[in-house]
Protein backbone atom coordinates (compact mmCIF):
# COMPACT_ATOMS: atom_id res chain seq x y z
CA UNK A 1 0.00 0.00 0.00
CA UNK A 2 2.84 2.68 1.23
CA UNK A 3 4.90 1.37 -2.16
CA UNK A 4 1.60 2.30 -4.04
CA UNK A 5 0.76 5.80 -2.64
CA UNK A 6 4.39 6.49 -3.44
CA UNK A 7 4.15 5.60 -7.15
CA UNK A 8 1.04 7.74 -7.49
CA UNK A 9 2.21 11.22 -5.54
CA UNK A 10 5.69 10.21 -7.74
CA UNK A 11 4.08 10.27 -11.01
CA UNK A 12 2.14 13.61 -10.10
CA UNK A 13 5.56 15.37 -8.56
CA UNK A 14 6.41 14.82 -12.32
CA UNK A 15 3.89 15.91 -14.16
CA UNK A 16 3.77 19.16 -11.91
CA UNK A 17 7.38 20.11 -13.86
CA UNK A 18 5.78 18.92 -17.72
CA UNK A 19 4.83 21.56 -19.64
CA UNK A 20 1.85 21.97 -20.50
CA UNK A 21 -0.47 19.76 -19.16
CA UNK A 22 -4.37 20.42 -18.84
CA UNK A 23 -7.53 20.68 -17.23
CA UNK A 24 -10.47 18.54 -18.36
CA UNK A 25 -10.69 15.95 -15.37
CA UNK A 26 -13.26 15.05 -12.85
CA UNK A 27 -14.38 12.42 -10.67
CA UNK A 28 -16.87 11.60 -13.38
CA UNK A 29 -14.28 10.47 -15.47
CA UNK A 30 -12.95 8.08 -12.59
CA UNK A 31 -12.57 4.08 -13.77
CA UNK A 32 -16.02 2.33 -14.28
CA UNK A 33 -16.78 -0.69 -12.07
CA UNK A 34 -18.04 -2.98 -14.67
CA UNK A 35 -18.81 -5.66 -12.29
CA UNK A 36 -21.12 -3.61 -10.13
CA UNK A 37 -23.71 -3.40 -12.56
CA UNK A 38 -23.74 -6.88 -14.11
CA UNK A 39 -23.98 -10.29 -12.92
CA UNK A 40 -21.13 -11.72 -14.98
CA UNK A 41 -17.84 -12.55 -12.89
CA UNK A 42 -15.70 -12.15 -15.96
CA UNK A 43 -12.62 -10.09 -15.13
CA UNK A 44 -12.18 -6.93 -17.66
CA UNK A 45 -9.07 -5.83 -18.73
CA UNK A 46 -9.47 -3.52 -21.29
CA UNK A 47 -12.85 -1.46 -21.73
CA UNK A 48 -13.29 1.13 -24.74
CA UNK A 49 -15.88 3.91 -23.86
CA UNK A 50 -17.47 5.84 -26.17
CA UNK A 51 -19.97 8.97 -25.35
CA UNK A 52 -22.37 11.55 -26.54
CA UNK A 53 -22.81 14.49 -23.70
CA UNK A 54 -24.82 17.23 -24.33
CA UNK A 55 -24.65 20.18 -22.13
CA UNK A 56 -26.91 23.23 -22.05
CA UNK A 57 -26.09 26.20 -20.26
CA UNK A 58 -27.29 30.20 -19.43
CA UNK A 59 -24.78 31.83 -16.95
CA UNK A 60 -24.08 35.47 -17.15
CA UNK A 61 -22.63 36.61 -21.02
CA UNK A 62 -23.02 32.95 -21.85
CA UNK A 63 -26.23 31.49 -23.29
CA UNK A 64 -26.29 27.94 -25.58
CA UNK A 65 -24.95 24.28 -25.23
CA UNK A 66 -22.13 22.10 -26.31
CA UNK A 67 -21.88 18.55 -27.65
CA UNK A 68 -18.55 16.57 -26.17
CA UNK A 69 -17.58 13.06 -28.76
CA UNK A 70 -15.77 11.43 -26.04
CA UNK A 71 -13.52 8.10 -26.30
CA UNK A 72 -11.17 6.89 -23.92
CA UNK A 73 -9.41 3.40 -23.42
CA UNK A 74 -9.54 1.90 -19.99
CA UNK A 75 -6.55 -0.46 -18.95
CA UNK A 76 -6.22 -3.46 -16.00
CA UNK A 77 -2.45 -4.24 -16.80
CA UNK A 78 -2.67 -6.38 -13.22
CA UNK A 79 -5.70 -6.88 -11.05
CA UNK A 80 -5.81 -3.92 -8.74
CA UNK A 81 -4.21 -1.56 -11.14
CA UNK A 82 -6.07 0.57 -13.50
CA UNK A 83 -4.79 3.07 -16.45
CA UNK A 84 -7.22 5.35 -18.37
CA UNK A 85 -7.12 7.85 -21.17
CA UNK A 86 -9.75 10.12 -22.86
CA UNK A 87 -10.30 12.98 -24.43
CA UNK A 88 -13.11 14.38 -26.95
CA UNK A 89 -14.17 16.24 -29.79
CA UNK A 90 -16.46 19.23 -29.21
CA UNK A 91 -18.89 21.31 -30.21
CA UNK A 92 -20.29 24.54 -29.09
CA UNK A 93 -22.93 26.84 -29.95
CA UNK A 94 -21.94 29.85 -27.18
CA UNK A 95 -24.56 33.39 -28.11
CA UNK A 96 -24.95 31.91 -31.87
CA UNK A 97 -20.99 31.85 -32.34
CA UNK A 98 -19.94 28.27 -33.32
CA UNK A 99 -17.00 26.54 -32.36
CA UNK A 100 -14.96 22.84 -32.64
CA UNK A 101 -12.34 21.68 -30.96
CA UNK A 102 -10.44 18.95 -29.01
CA UNK A 103 -10.89 19.18 -25.54
CA UNK A 104 -7.76 18.04 -23.04
CA UNK A 105 -6.97 14.63 -22.62
CA UNK A 106 -6.99 13.06 -19.34
CA UNK A 107 -4.41 10.28 -18.05
CA UNK A 108 -4.92 8.36 -15.06
CA UNK A 109 -3.60 5.94 -12.57
CA UNK A 110 -5.89 4.30 -9.61
CA UNK A 111 -5.35 1.64 -7.51
CA UNK A 112 -6.88 -0.83 -5.27
CA UNK A 113 -5.24 -0.93 -2.05
CA UNK A 114 -7.29 -2.98 0.23
CA UNK A 115 -10.53 -5.19 -0.01
CA UNK A 116 -12.46 -6.25 2.59
CA UNK A 117 -15.98 -8.57 2.44
CA UNK A 118 -18.04 -5.95 0.67
CA UNK A 119 -15.97 -2.69 0.54
CA UNK A 120 -12.70 -1.72 -1.89
CA UNK A 121 -10.70 1.39 -1.15
CA UNK A 122 -8.79 3.15 -4.53
CA UNK A 123 -6.32 6.32 -4.48
CA UNK A 124 -5.75 7.31 -7.94
CA UNK A 125 -4.49 10.69 -9.73
CA UNK A 126 -5.74 12.25 -12.66
CA UNK A 127 -3.79 14.48 -14.95
CA UNK A 128 -5.37 17.09 -17.73
CA UNK A 129 -2.96 17.11 -20.73
CA UNK A 130 -3.28 20.30 -23.11
CA UNK A 131 -4.27 20.20 -26.51
CA UNK A 132 -2.68 23.09 -28.01
CA UNK A 133 -4.14 25.77 -30.71
CA UNK A 134 -7.43 25.03 -29.58
CA UNK A 135 -10.63 27.59 -28.65
CA UNK A 136 -9.73 29.26 -25.25
CA UNK A 137 -13.90 28.52 -24.72
CA UNK A 138 -13.54 24.59 -25.65
CA UNK A 139 -9.83 23.99 -23.55
CA UNK A 140 -8.30 25.59 -20.91
CA UNK A 141 -4.40 27.15 -20.87
CA UNK A 142 -3.19 25.71 -17.47
CA UNK A 143 -1.77 22.46 -16.32
CA UNK A 144 -4.29 20.58 -13.88
CA UNK A 145 -3.92 17.49 -11.41
CA UNK A 146 -6.55 15.72 -8.95
CA UNK A 147 -5.82 13.31 -6.67
CA UNK A 148 -8.47 11.47 -5.01
CA UNK A 149 -9.49 8.79 -2.33
CA UNK A 150 -12.01 6.33 -3.70
CA UNK A 151 -14.66 3.95 -1.88
CA UNK A 152 -16.94 1.09 -3.35
CA UNK A 153 -19.33 -0.98 -1.49
CA UNK A 154 -21.72 -3.36 -2.33
CA UNK A 155 -24.58 -5.42 -0.31
CA UNK A 156 -26.56 -7.74 -2.13
CA UNK A 157 -28.17 -5.76 -5.05
CA UNK A 158 -27.11 -2.18 -3.51
CA UNK A 159 -23.84 -0.73 -4.61
CA UNK A 160 -22.48 2.42 -4.16
CA UNK A 161 -19.47 4.85 -4.61
CA UNK A 162 -17.86 7.22 -2.63
CA UNK A 163 -15.19 9.81 -4.44
CA UNK A 164 -13.54 12.57 -2.58
CA UNK A 165 -10.42 14.57 -4.25
CA UNK A 166 -9.28 18.22 -5.09
CA UNK A 167 -8.32 19.90 -8.18
CA UNK A 168 -4.67 21.98 -8.28
CA UNK A 169 -3.36 23.86 -11.16
CA UNK A 170 0.12 24.37 -10.25
CA UNK A 171 1.72 25.77 -13.42
CA UNK A 172 -0.64 28.89 -13.83
CA UNK A 173 -0.80 29.72 -17.65
CA UNK A 174 -0.74 33.81 -16.81
CA UNK A 175 0.78 35.31 -13.83
CA UNK A 176 -0.59 38.88 -14.65
CA UNK A 177 -3.47 39.92 -13.43
CA UNK A 178 -6.12 41.43 -16.10
CA UNK A 179 -7.29 45.08 -15.55
CA UNK A 180 -10.47 44.59 -13.60
CA UNK A 181 -8.71 41.96 -11.26
CA UNK A 182 -9.38 38.73 -12.39
CA UNK A 183 -6.16 36.50 -12.44
CA UNK A 184 -6.26 35.20 -15.88
CA UNK A 185 -8.29 32.07 -15.62
CA UNK A 186 -11.69 33.44 -15.88
CA UNK A 187 -12.78 29.87 -16.77
CA UNK A 188 -14.61 29.18 -13.20
CA UNK A 189 -17.65 30.50 -13.43
CA UNK A 190 -18.36 32.13 -17.13
CA UNK A 191 -16.84 35.79 -16.46
CA UNK A 192 -16.14 37.42 -20.40
CA UNK A 193 -13.31 39.30 -21.06
CA UNK A 194 -12.22 40.95 -24.08
CA UNK A 195 -8.63 41.74 -23.97
CA UNK A 196 -7.10 38.17 -25.12
CA UNK A 197 -7.50 34.74 -25.82
CA UNK A 198 -5.98 33.56 -22.63
CA UNK A 199 -8.57 35.32 -20.68
CA UNK A 200 -11.51 34.23 -22.69
CA UNK A 201 -13.47 32.70 -20.74
CA UNK A 202 -14.14 28.34 -20.70
CA UNK A 203 -17.45 27.47 -21.10
CA UNK A 204 -17.24 23.91 -21.82
CA UNK A 205 -16.87 22.06 -18.25
CA UNK A 206 -15.93 25.27 -16.54
CA UNK A 207 -13.68 25.44 -13.47
CA UNK A 208 -11.49 27.00 -10.55
CA UNK A 209 -7.78 26.30 -10.74
CA UNK A 210 -8.07 25.03 -7.28
CA UNK A 211 -11.19 23.17 -5.86
CA UNK A 212 -12.15 20.26 -3.15
CA UNK A 213 -14.34 18.06 -5.09
CA UNK A 214 -16.33 15.11 -4.09
CA UNK A 215 -19.22 12.80 -5.73
CA UNK A 216 -21.53 10.20 -3.94
CA UNK A 217 -24.08 7.66 -5.60
CA UNK A 218 -26.22 4.82 -4.96
CA UNK A 219 -28.05 2.16 -7.22
CA UNK A 220 -29.60 -1.00 -6.97
CA UNK A 221 -29.58 -3.45 -9.44
CA UNK A 222 -32.83 -5.16 -10.85
CA UNK A 223 -34.06 -8.21 -12.02
CA UNK A 224 -31.09 -10.78 -11.40
CA UNK A 225 -28.56 -7.83 -12.17
CA UNK A 226 -30.82 -7.68 -16.00
CA UNK A 227 -29.99 -3.55 -15.61
CA UNK A 228 -29.26 -0.99 -12.96
CA UNK A 229 -30.75 2.53 -11.71
CA UNK A 230 -28.65 4.91 -9.64
CA UNK A 231 -28.85 8.26 -8.23
CA UNK A 232 -25.70 10.68 -8.02
CA UNK A 233 -24.62 13.83 -6.36
CA UNK A 234 -21.75 15.55 -7.43
CA UNK A 235 -19.97 18.89 -6.07
CA UNK A 236 -17.43 21.28 -5.84
CA UNK A 237 -16.35 23.80 -3.59
CA UNK A 238 -13.52 26.60 -4.83
CA UNK A 239 -10.36 27.36 -2.78
CA UNK A 240 -9.06 29.70 -5.16
CA UNK A 241 -8.69 33.57 -4.10
CA UNK A 242 -11.24 34.41 -6.28
CA UNK A 243 -15.00 33.31 -5.20
CA UNK A 244 -13.44 31.14 -2.59
CA UNK A 245 -16.20 29.18 -0.53
CA UNK A 246 -18.15 29.03 -3.51
CA UNK A 247 -20.03 26.03 -3.76
CA UNK A 248 -21.75 23.98 -6.51
CA UNK A 249 -24.13 20.97 -6.32
CA UNK A 250 -25.49 19.00 -9.23
CA UNK A 251 -27.52 15.58 -8.54
CA UNK A 252 -28.21 13.08 -11.45
CA UNK A 253 -30.06 10.01 -12.58
CA UNK A 254 -28.54 7.44 -15.23
CA UNK A 255 -29.51 3.85 -15.88
CA UNK A 256 -27.27 0.95 -16.54
CA UNK A 257 -27.96 -1.48 -18.97
CA UNK A 258 -25.12 -4.45 -19.33
CA UNK A 259 -25.56 -6.81 -22.35
CA UNK A 260 -23.79 -10.59 -21.92
CA UNK A 261 -19.45 -9.36 -20.97
CA UNK A 262 -19.29 -6.95 -24.15
CA UNK A 263 -20.87 -4.33 -23.58
CA UNK A 264 -22.51 -1.66 -21.06
CA UNK A 265 -24.99 0.96 -22.41
CA UNK A 266 -25.44 3.72 -19.83
CA UNK A 267 -28.29 6.32 -19.81
CA UNK A 268 -27.63 9.64 -17.93
CA UNK A 269 -29.35 12.91 -17.11
CA UNK A 270 -27.78 15.07 -14.94
CA UNK A 271 -29.03 18.92 -13.46
CA UNK A 272 -27.96 21.41 -10.45
CA UNK A 273 -29.54 21.61 -7.41
CA UNK A 274 -27.53 24.71 -5.91
CA UNK A 275 -27.79 28.36 -5.97
CA UNK A 276 -24.60 28.89 -8.06
CA UNK A 277 -24.18 26.67 -11.39
CA UNK A 278 -22.04 25.82 -14.07
CA UNK A 279 -24.54 24.21 -16.34
CA UNK A 280 -28.23 23.91 -16.49
CA UNK A 281 -28.81 20.44 -17.80
CA UNK A 282 -26.70 18.10 -19.22
CA UNK A 283 -27.37 14.38 -20.86
CA UNK A 284 -25.46 11.27 -21.76
CA UNK A 285 -25.47 8.56 -23.70
CA UNK A 286 -22.28 6.00 -22.97
CA UNK A 287 -21.38 2.84 -24.42
CA UNK A 288 -18.17 0.52 -23.21
CA UNK A 289 -17.31 -2.21 -24.95
CA UNK A 290 -15.63 -4.84 -22.92
CA UNK A 291 -12.46 -7.23 -23.18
Amino acid sequence: MRFTILIVLALASLLIHVTPVQAGCGLEFCPVNHAASGKSGKEISIALPVALRMTGFNLNDNQGHYLENIIGLQFKPIKDLTLQAKTSFVLLENNGKKERGINNALAAIEYGFLELKSIQFYVGTQFEIKIPNQPASIAATHNEILPYGRILWTANNLFGDIRFGGRFSPSPHNETKADDGHDGHSHSHGHSHDDADDHASLVVSPHSDQEIIYRASIGYAWLDHLFSTLIYTDGQIVMAEENKGDVYLSSGFAAVLPLFDALHLRLDTQMPISAKKRFDWRSTLEAHLLF
